[in-house]
């Protein structure tokens, strides 16, 4: 039981520091669209770079950001009824619609392998004034789905055993 708790640890860690990575890019996106705003409303004059940029800060944020959410339970549950069950029964739930979710994960981190690798092995440029290159972001992509579904078998796991043992794990 040693080696579950902290194999849950584990990928309960890597979420709260990506999590904490993405709040930056979100940080960072506030930032730089304020300055945006004031160079061209105030100097008439903005960068040609801006909007790409912020696109794939966006990007970063929404990957890196949903396996945090899910550790955090804050993504949006429809509560009516959910919140009136007993522990074992939301439990119990969970774990069927989980079926949902690991489809879900894999579909999406299916399709964006091969379009991660295309990426990386034609080095695309952005159109931008500086001509970034668009794989370091695209490579993220199948990272942040592999981390998000790590998080979610973390929770499958906890709601395992809640349903089996009525406990809830830490």
């Amino acid at each position: 039981m040693d080696g579950l708790r902290f194999f849950l640890r584990m990928i309960d860690t890597v979420s709260k520091w990506v999590g904490k990575l993405a709040s930056l890019a979100i940080l960072i996106i506030i930032i730089a669209v304020i300055w945006d705003v004031v160079l061209r409303y105030v100097f008439n004059a903005g960068p040609l770079w801006g909007f790409a940029s912020y696109g794939k800060l966006l990007l970063f944020y929404v990957v890196f950001g949903a396996s945090y959410t899910l550790l955090t339970r804050s993504h949006v549950n429809v509560d009516i009824a959910y919140q009136r069950f007993s522990l074992r029964v939301r439990a119990a739930f969970d774990v069927v619609t989980a079926l949902f979710f690991f489809l879900f994960c894999m579909v999406l981190i299916w399709e964006a392998i091969p379009y991660s690798a295309e990426q990386a092995m034609h080095v695309t440029l952005s159109p931008a004034i500086f001509f970034p290159a668009k794989w370091p972001i695209k490579i993220m992509l199948p990272l942040g789905l592999i981390i998000f579904l790590f998080q979610g078998l973390a929770k499958f796991i906890r709601d395992l055993l809640i349903v089996f043992t009525g406990k809830e794990i830490v």
